[in-house]
Protein backbone atom coordinates (compact mmCIF):
# COMPACT_ATOMS: atom_id res chain seq x y z
CA UNK A 1 0.00 0.00 0.00
CA UNK A 2 1.46 3.41 -0.81
CA UNK A 3 0.50 6.79 0.74
CA UNK A 4 -1.02 7.82 -2.68
CA UNK A 5 -3.14 4.73 -2.59
CA UNK A 6 -4.89 5.27 0.50
CA UNK A 7 -5.40 9.09 -0.15
CA UNK A 8 -7.34 7.72 -2.98
CA UNK A 9 -9.45 5.41 -0.81
CA UNK A 10 -9.79 8.17 1.55
CA UNK A 11 -10.53 11.54 0.16
CA UNK A 12 -12.45 12.54 3.73
CA UNK A 13 -9.58 12.87 5.49
CA UNK A 14 -6.08 14.34 4.14
CA UNK A 15 -3.01 11.32 4.99
CA UNK A 16 0.41 12.97 5.28
CA UNK A 17 3.47 10.94 5.77
CA UNK A 18 5.56 10.50 9.07
CA UNK A 19 8.48 12.87 7.39
CA UNK A 20 5.79 15.59 6.81
CA UNK A 21 4.09 15.28 10.11
CA UNK A 22 7.42 15.11 12.40
CA UNK A 23 8.76 18.30 9.67
CA UNK A 24 6.08 20.08 10.60
CA UNK A 25 4.68 19.33 14.27
CA UNK A 26 8.12 17.97 15.51
CA UNK A 27 11.17 16.31 14.65
CA UNK A 28 12.17 13.61 12.93
CA UNK A 29 13.28 10.39 14.90
CA UNK A 30 16.45 8.50 12.61
CA UNK A 31 17.11 5.15 14.13
CA UNK A 32 18.11 1.92 12.65
CA UNK A 33 15.34 -0.46 13.36
CA UNK A 34 16.04 -3.59 10.55
CA UNK A 35 16.99 -5.85 12.99
CA UNK A 36 14.56 -5.14 15.79
CA UNK A 37 11.74 -5.35 13.02
CA UNK A 38 12.93 -8.09 11.38
CA UNK A 39 12.90 -9.94 15.05
CA UNK A 40 9.25 -9.01 15.45
CA UNK A 41 7.79 -10.51 11.95
CA UNK A 42 9.85 -13.42 12.34
CA UNK A 43 9.28 -14.65 16.14
CA UNK A 44 6.44 -12.76 17.79
CA UNK A 45 3.84 -10.88 15.01
CA UNK A 46 1.16 -13.52 14.22
CA UNK A 47 -1.16 -12.57 11.16
CA UNK A 48 -4.35 -13.17 11.41
CA UNK A 49 -4.63 -12.90 14.96
CA UNK A 50 -7.18 -11.10 16.83
CA UNK A 51 -6.73 -7.68 18.57
CA UNK A 52 -4.28 -7.88 21.05
CA UNK A 53 -1.41 -6.19 22.79
CA UNK A 54 1.02 -6.53 25.41
CA UNK A 55 2.14 -4.41 28.45
CA UNK A 56 5.90 -5.57 28.04
CA UNK A 57 8.04 -7.84 26.03
CA UNK A 58 11.56 -8.21 27.91
CA UNK A 59 13.27 -9.57 24.92
CA UNK A 60 12.69 -6.79 22.92
CA UNK A 61 14.72 -4.94 25.74
CA UNK A 62 18.34 -6.39 24.59
CA UNK A 63 18.12 -4.75 21.52
CA UNK A 64 20.95 -2.37 21.43
CA UNK A 65 18.43 0.09 19.12
CA UNK A 66 16.10 0.26 22.38
CA UNK A 67 18.39 0.86 25.08
CA UNK A 68 19.54 4.14 22.67
CA UNK A 69 15.97 5.54 22.36
CA UNK A 70 15.95 4.67 26.63
CA UNK A 71 18.53 6.91 26.63
CA UNK A 72 17.95 9.54 24.24
CA UNK A 73 13.97 10.23 24.68
CA UNK A 74 13.18 8.57 28.63
CA UNK A 75 16.87 10.14 30.06
CA UNK A 76 17.60 6.35 30.64
CA UNK A 77 14.09 6.38 33.03
CA UNK A 78 12.68 2.93 33.33
CA UNK A 79 10.40 2.15 30.28
CA UNK A 80 8.14 -0.16 29.23
CA UNK A 81 8.25 -1.90 25.49
CA UNK A 82 5.67 -3.77 24.95
CA UNK A 83 2.74 -4.58 21.19
CA UNK A 84 -0.41 -3.63 19.80
CA UNK A 85 -1.69 -5.80 16.49
CA UNK A 86 -4.82 -5.69 15.41
CA UNK A 87 -7.20 -5.52 11.91
CA UNK A 88 -9.51 -2.41 12.95
CA UNK A 89 -10.42 0.25 9.85
CA UNK A 90 -12.94 2.24 12.30
CA UNK A 91 -12.11 4.75 14.99
CA UNK A 92 -14.70 5.27 17.50
CA UNK A 93 -12.18 7.98 20.03
CA UNK A 94 -9.06 9.59 20.24
CA UNK A 95 -7.09 10.10 23.77
CA UNK A 96 -5.01 12.59 24.79
CA UNK A 97 -1.23 11.17 25.82
CA UNK A 98 -0.45 12.36 29.17
CA UNK A 99 3.11 11.18 28.76
CA UNK A 100 5.44 10.59 25.84
CA UNK A 101 5.00 8.07 23.87
CA UNK A 102 7.22 5.74 20.82
CA UNK A 103 5.33 3.76 18.22
CA UNK A 104 7.73 1.22 16.16
CA UNK A 105 6.05 0.07 12.87
CA UNK A 106 6.39 -3.30 12.26
CA UNK A 107 4.24 -3.51 9.93
CA UNK A 108 2.67 -0.22 7.44
CA UNK A 109 -0.26 1.13 9.43
CA UNK A 110 -1.98 4.59 10.06
CA UNK A 111 -2.67 6.99 13.07
CA UNK A 112 -5.64 9.76 13.20
CA UNK A 113 -4.23 12.44 14.78
CA UNK A 114 -6.16 15.89 15.84
CA UNK A 115 -3.84 19.11 14.97
CA UNK A 116 -5.22 22.52 14.74
CA UNK A 117 -9.00 21.36 14.54
CA UNK A 118 -9.05 19.19 12.46
CA UNK A 119 -8.71 14.74 11.61
CA UNK A 120 -5.36 13.82 9.86
CA UNK A 121 -4.03 10.87 8.87
CA UNK A 122 -0.68 9.95 9.77
CA UNK A 123 0.91 6.74 7.60
CA UNK A 124 3.68 4.93 9.18
CA UNK A 125 5.71 2.63 6.61
CA UNK A 126 7.13 -0.48 8.59
CA UNK A 127 10.66 0.28 10.10
CA UNK A 128 9.37 3.69 10.72
CA UNK A 129 9.58 5.04 14.78
CA UNK A 130 7.28 7.78 15.77
CA UNK A 131 7.14 9.93 19.13
CA UNK A 132 4.07 11.26 20.16
CA UNK A 133 4.58 14.39 22.31
CA UNK A 134 2.54 14.21 25.78
CA UNK A 135 -0.46 16.40 25.33
CA UNK A 136 -0.98 14.66 21.35
CA UNK A 137 -4.71 13.77 20.13
CA UNK A 138 -4.35 10.42 18.69
CA UNK A 139 -6.04 7.23 17.88
CA UNK A 140 -4.94 3.81 17.70
CA UNK A 141 -3.53 1.98 14.70
CA UNK A 142 -5.83 1.78 11.83
CA UNK A 143 -4.64 -1.26 8.97
CA UNK A 144 -3.91 -0.40 5.97
CA UNK A 145 -3.85 -3.47 4.37
CA UNK A 146 -6.41 -6.73 4.82
CA UNK A 147 -2.73 -8.39 6.79
CA UNK A 148 -3.64 -5.66 9.86
CA UNK A 149 -1.13 -4.18 11.90
CA UNK A 150 1.76 -4.50 14.66
CA UNK A 151 2.98 -1.82 16.24
CA UNK A 152 5.48 -1.59 19.12
CA UNK A 153 4.90 0.87 22.01
CA UNK A 154 7.57 2.39 24.32
CA UNK A 155 6.53 4.46 27.70
CA UNK A 156 7.43 5.02 30.75
CA UNK A 157 7.05 2.33 33.33
CA UNK A 158 4.86 2.58 36.35
CA UNK A 159 2.09 1.61 37.78
CA UNK A 160 -0.59 3.52 35.95
CA UNK A 161 0.78 2.78 32.93
CA UNK A 162 0.30 -0.72 33.24
CA UNK A 163 -3.69 -0.59 34.57
CA UNK A 164 -4.30 1.71 31.81
CA UNK A 165 -2.95 -1.05 29.06
CA UNK A 166 -4.75 -3.65 30.79
CA UNK A 167 -7.27 -1.87 30.72
CA UNK A 168 -7.17 -1.80 27.07
CA UNK A 169 -6.67 -5.75 26.69
CA UNK A 170 -10.06 -6.16 27.56
CA UNK A 171 -11.68 -4.24 24.53
CA UNK A 172 -12.47 -6.45 21.83
CA UNK A 173 -11.92 -3.74 18.87
CA UNK A 174 -9.02 -2.27 19.07
CA UNK A 175 -10.86 1.25 17.38
CA UNK A 176 -12.61 1.51 20.55
CA UNK A 177 -11.13 2.87 23.89
CA UNK A 178 -12.55 1.93 27.22
CA UNK A 179 -13.59 5.05 28.92
CA UNK A 180 -11.35 5.33 31.79
CA UNK A 181 -8.12 4.63 29.29
CA UNK A 182 -5.88 6.90 30.69
CA UNK A 183 -8.54 8.94 31.55
CA UNK A 184 -8.44 11.12 28.88
CA UNK A 185 -10.68 9.54 26.10
CA UNK A 186 -12.58 11.80 23.32
CA UNK A 187 -15.36 9.74 22.30
CA UNK A 188 -16.11 10.91 18.42
CA UNK A 189 -19.76 11.92 17.64
CA UNK A 190 -19.32 10.16 14.01
CA UNK A 191 -16.89 6.90 13.73
CA UNK A 192 -13.76 7.51 11.35
CA UNK A 193 -13.55 4.56 9.01
CA UNK A 194 -10.40 4.11 6.64
CA UNK A 195 -10.95 2.20 3.54
CA UNK A 196 -7.75 0.07 2.66
CA UNK A 197 -9.42 -1.82 -0.20
CA UNK A 198 -11.80 -1.10 -2.97
CA UNK A 199 -15.24 -2.61 -1.69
Amino acid sequence: MTIERIQKLNPQIPIHSLYDYQKKYGYVLDYELVDLVEYVNKNLYVRGSKFDCHYDISELHEFKIVKTIQKEIFANAPIRFGTITGFNENVYALYKTLKNEVYVAFTDCLFIVEKEGQFIGLYLHKGQILEFLAGTVHSLPVMVTLNGYCVGLLTLDNKKAKESFEMLRVVNDGSFLHQNFLESVIQLEEKIHIRCVNR
